[in-house]
């Protein structure tokens, strides 16, 4: 089972609530936000509960306004309104976390009046900056799949049935992306493969499913998985896989029936791997607004290749019990672990350093607050919580890898007292390879 997460669990027009998730058993966590707080908009699946701040300090984002709580979900204050028209509501992004000079920054992005984009950010979750407005021709329909490439924020989004992509740097006016060859927007997925953002969707004109890639700031098509007249395709989803190092992407095949499972290798070469992984439910019987999720949880297990989840629910109907199957490979059908929750849920799907939708109540955790280079290293100031005596060490991963799998060298103290109380050691990544000016990823643990 996964490690605990919160979500809210928002319907429109109903009282959101934060909930605290088990794999897909759920109970409700803190007040109900209110009934001024319903949804306006149609994209609350992005609007992911995450961490920042401290071991309790979370923020959430609803209805155009930034939520925060300092006491694990149990009270929330208003912090930051994102200005929506009430005639026509914008729409906007999740929450997510990225480093800029070393700085964790939680950032999002939102239309208003369905053709400007925004963006704003904080370093505290409490003071936002807002930057400028980059103006779209189209008319921004709802935000589909973010994620972060390079310390940039991603987001696609529905554009009258067409669809762009829209990057975000704090600091900076977002751009827009034009579309792959007219993809159908609401069927979109993304994922960063072999250091590279990649898309996957349907076309439009030839309902082709297929994957690009961002080159040269425009999205070139690399693989076709397969044709066919298609209407719609639900909600696609992609993660690459720890031992074979493939990108694994779920796409639909036909509508209604089947989805389909592909393996795609560095070169971009697809192999059909459906009736070996897909549990029988998405192989026969599932409509037209059927969808999968994406869960990595990286956070359960650090220094090791991650457990996966796909979670899976046949129509978009708020009485749809999702179920979630635990990756098991590529050569083993995926292993069926628990029902439950409601399909309009906004499950957190993403994972970022410092921002993390996983939670437990009293299990050790650490944060890294900065990052700072040095001569040979990385000089990063962290944060220990949970009590009593414990361990640190730390987990890293090169450009072109996914997962934190590689040990850190670490100099200073490793044995520490997990009190809360800022403090520093440095990563000589010098020593690990990692050359200066190069990407990487890179986490810390506690461990007892």
């Amino acid at each position: 089972m996964p490690t605990p997460f919160f979500g809210l669990n928002f319907q429109t027009g109903s009282t959101p609530q934060v909930k605290r998730y088990t794999g897909l058993s759920l109970t409700a966590v803190g007040n109900a936000f209110g009934t001024a707080e319903t949804d306006l908009g149609t994209c609350q699946p992005l609007n992911r509960v995450i961490q920042f701040g401290s071991q309790n300090t979370f923020l959430a984002l609803v209805s155009y306004k930034i939520w925060r709580s300092t006491d694990a979900g149990v009270t929330w204050t208003n912090v930051y309104s994102l200005p929506s028209p009430s005639a026509t509501p914008g729409q906007n992004s999740g929450l997510n976390v990225i480093y800029s000079n070393g700085i964790p920054r939680v950032c999002v992005i939102w239309s208003n009046v369905s053709i400007n984009i925004t963006g704003a950010y904080s370093t505290d979750g409490i003071t936002w900056t807002q930057d400028g407005t980059a103006s779209w021709g189209g008319g921004v329909t709802g935000w589909i799949k973010d994620t972060i490439y390079r310390n940039t924020l991603f987001v696609n989004s529905n554009d009258a049935g067409a669809g762009i992509t829209v990057a975000y740097t704090p600091g900076t006016i977002p751009t827009v992306i034009p579309a792959p060859g007219n993809y159908y927007a609401t069927t979109v997925s993304l994922c960063v493969f072999n250091d590279t953002l990649v898309l996957t969707g349907r076309t439009n004109t030839s309902a082709a499913r297929a994957v690009w890639s961002l080159e040269g700031g425009g999205w070139q098509s690399r693989v076709t998985l397969t044709t066919g007249t298609l209407s719609s395709t639900g909600k696609t989803g992609m993660f690459v896989d720890s031992n074979s190092g493939e990108l694994i992407v779920f796409n639909r095949k036909t509508i209604p029936g089947a989805w389909g499972c592909w393996k795609v290798d560095s070169s971009f070469a697809a192999v059909d791997i459906s009736t070996t992984v897909l549990p029988f439910a998405m192989l026969t019987s599932s409509g037209g607004t059927a969808r999968v999720l994406t869960f990595v949880d990286g956070e359960a297990t650090p220094g090791s290749n991650p457990d996966k989840y796909i979670i899976y629910a046949d129509g978009e109907e708020a009485t749809v019990l999702p179920a979630m199957y635990k990756w098991m490979g590529t050569g083993t059908t995926m292993n069926g672990i628990d029902s439950g929750g409601s399909n309009k849920d906004a499950l957190t799907l993403s994972n970022n350093c410092q921002g993390v939708g996983n939670w437990s109540s009293g299990e050790n955790s650490i944060e890294i607050l900065n990052r700072t280079p040095t001569s040979g290293g990385v000089i990063l100031t962290y944060k220990a919580y949970g009590g009593g005596s414990v361990n640190i060490r730390g987990w890293f991963a090169t450009q072109l890898e996914e997962y934190e799998t590689h040990a850190a060298t670490l100099l200073g103290p490793t044995a520490i007292t997990a009190d809360g109380f800022s403090r520093q050691i440095t990563w000589n990544n010098a020593a690990d390879g990692i050359a200066t000016g190069s990407r990487f990823r890179m986490i810390l643990e506690v461990y007892v």
